[in-house]
């Protein structure tokens, strides 16, 4: 395949999720039993990285809202990083690289939150 070729979208989509989603793979390995408190964090996984949008925007809503906010977001972003990265092979890679490192930093912003 050729760097100008367009991308499968599974592969696409994988490859972005991983680097979208592996960064907060740290709410999995906390010590048993897990407090309701950390179900929270898990039952909100899928807009974790939107979690720096709710922070700033969303503060006045019910938790629900927000949560329903975050995960509506995060799946637009996703699609549309997806729709970016199909490109090409180079695009796939810059785009991944690009969505690892703001998740790893959101990451970090989360685990703050978490720990307060």
């Amino acid at each position: 395949m050729t760097t100008q070729s367009r991308q499968g979208l599974p592969k696409t989509l994988s490859v972005l999720a991983s680097a979208t989603y592996v960064p907060y793979c740290w709410l999995l390995f906390k010590d048993w039993p897990w407090s309701p408190h950390h179900w929270g964090w898990i039952k909100s996984w899928l807009g974790l990285p939107a979690m720096g949008f709710r922070a700033r925007f969303w503060t006045q809503y019910e938790f629900e809202t927000e949560l329903i906010l975050t995960h509506v977001t995060s799946a637009v972003l996703l699609i549309a990083l997806t729709l970016v990265a199909r490109r090409s092979r180079r695009a796939l890679w810059i785009t991944a690289g690009i969505v690892l490192g703001v998740s790893l930093l959101n990451s970090g912003y989360c685990r703050a939150l978490y720990l307060m």
